[in-house]
């Protein structure tokens, strides 16, 4: 029978983006008793992604132009918000799953990983005269989920769950550019310079999703795919520089997708001592796109109030995944 399980295996896993890491083909076989009623599911998977996010709209900037013939004027530009990562990082997501019959039990957490986004650039031209910023910014991100699923058939589960995303995006202090040079301040002489900001963000709430495997031939290859939709609530605090904090949430809440799918490979194992608790081994890889649309309200720095409502923004991450899964 061991012969026969490690021949079926499929490596598994998965998913639930909220996945459902680590429930394999080999699960089938307890449906009609002919196997242990449990199994225990644990590995990682390393998600080589890029993150980007799109709120245009979202703010507007104070950006002072300065035209020596006739004073300073300050003027307010809408911001763009669009940043994107300037690379792929590579983050670590371990998981664990432990499964009774039909019912499992799942867990993940996306390991903090640190981003560099692209330099914003921002400008406002009035007549001759044009004022810019170029300000770098960079950003911590971690998650984790926890689901419950059953499998309706064999290689066909459905979860449901909760999912939870933080991010910290630091937004750094940066010089105002008057045609292309700095400007220095009346009381200081130092450069004028745009604040930075500091926003915490927060999207959390119930997910469901659904899960499957499929052997390809008795090689050990076979395909797996989930999908999964979150319904979310939507927490931040934005901070502008040493002047507030603005604290808030979005009434309309925020949707989340998440899917993924690839092949996987599960070795023969039947040479290692059948008194070993480990009953199969596998290693996958496929691609993980993960988006997250919400509404929010713009904001004015210039006159501290929120503005219109910002529809469809966005925040994404995706790239191609790798892992392994060992079942016990």
């Amino acid at each position: 029978m061991k012969h026969n399980k490690m021949k079926m295996a499929l490596a598994g896993m998965l998913v639930t983006g909220l996945v459902l890491p680590g429930v394999s083909s080999a699960d089938w076989l307890t449906f009609e008793g002919e196997e242990k009623p449990w199994a225990v599911n644990v590995g990682t998977r390393v998600w080589m992604n890029e993150w980007e996010s799109n709120a245009k709209g979202a703010f507007s900037l104070p950006i002072s132009l300065v035209n020596p013939d006739n004073g300073t004027i300050t003027a307010g530009t809408t911001a763009s918000r669009h940043f994107t990562s300037k690379d792929k990082e590579a983050t670590a997501i371990p998981y664990i799953s432990a499964r009774y019959g039909r019912f499992f039990i799942s867990g993940s957490y996306y390991s903090e990983t640190s981003f560099d986004f692209e330099t914003y650039q921002e400008k406002i031209t009035s007549g001759d005269i044009t004022s810019s910023i170029n300000q770098a910014t960079n950003a911590q991100r971690s998650e984790w989920d926890t689901s419950i699923g059953y499998f309706v058939i064999k290689g066909l589960a459905l979860t449901a769950g909760y999912k939870e995303i933080d991010m910290d995006i630091n937004a750094a202090d940066t010089e105002i550019l008057i045609n292309g040079e700095t400007i220095p301040s009346s009381a200081t002489g130092k450069p004028l310079k745009f604040a930075g900001t500091n926003s915490k963000n927060k999207f959390s709430g119930p997910t469901i999703g659904i899960s499957g495997s499929v052997p390809i031939n008795d090689s050990g290859l076979g395909l797996y795919g989930s999908y999964a939709h979150g319904f979310m609530d939507f927490k931040f605090d934005e901070y502008q520089g040493a002047d507030g904090k603005i604290t808030g949430a979005s009434d309309n809440g925020a949707d989340y997708d998440v899917a993924e799918f690839g092949i996987t490979y599960t070795p023969n194992l039947n040479s290692l001592s059948a008194n070993l608790p480990l009953s199969s081994a596998s290693v996958f890889a496929g691609y993980r796109y993960q988006r997250i649309r919400y509404d929010i309200n713009s904001f004015d720095f210039i006159s501290n109030k929120s503005n219109d409502l910002i529809k469809n923004a966005t925040d994404t991450t995706q790239g191609f995944v790798a892992g392994v899964n060992f079942a016990f």
